[in-house]
């Protein structure tokens, strides 16, 4: 079944792992996060199994959003099979490239991508309205990947993926795809 919403606890977040063992920098056993399921706001354990998983999970804070597929236990807890898309709180917000754009994650799935006018800061831009001529409003999925973050987006023209990783807490670094080709499109970095 699939299940979705906000991580409210994840103790094997930010590089420390706290119900799951580990031996010779290999997880075993298990770990458990914190959900509360956007559908009806019953908050909701994850029992996590595979290393794999533990060490996607490591990647995620509080706030961030996860879509799953899981199964109900006997113990009430959800067990994980997979993760199907991830929302990263850190990414909202406005941000500035260096191909002159402004980039604005409006929540966990809607992105607005403006041209930068010569004379007017991104926020300011977003301030204004956020959707102008210069403006394409994106559908957008993140999902884990290895050391990077994958990223996919598409209008309603248009299909791209994207790899992004963060260089620090205000500034990623983002690869763009053409998602029929695989031909890499540009490289930039993102600044808050």
């Amino acid at each position: 079944m699939r299940y979705a919403g906000v991580i409210v606890s994840n103790p094997i977040g930010n590089g420390t792992l706290s119900n799951a063992r580990t031996q010779n920098s290999r997880s075993i056993g298990s770990a458990e996060i914190i959900v509360k399921i956007s559908k009806s706001e019953k908050v909701e354990v994850i029992a996590v199994q595979r290393a794999k998983d533990i060490e996607t999970l490591r990647r995620l804070e509080s706030g961030d959003f996860i879509a799953i597929q899981g199964v109900r236990r006997a113990d009430d807890r959800i067990e994980l099979r997979s993760v199907d898309y991830v929302g990263l709180s850190r990414l909202q917000g406005t941000w500035t490239s260096s191909d002159n754009k402004c980039y604005h994650f409006r929540n966990f799935s809607r992105l607005i991508v403006s041209k930068r006018i010569a004379w007017a800061e991104c926020p300011d831009l977003v301030r204004a309205g956020g959707i102008s001529l210069t403006s394409r409003e994106y559908r957008y999925f993140i999902t884990p990947g290895g050391d990077d973050w994958d990223l996919l987006f598409s209008d309603e023209q248009n299909f791209y993926s994207a790899e992004f990783n963060f260089v620090t807490k205000n500034e990623v670094k983002m690869t763009i795809f053409d998602s029929n080709t695989g031909q890499r499109l540009s490289e930039f970095y993102l600044r808050k």
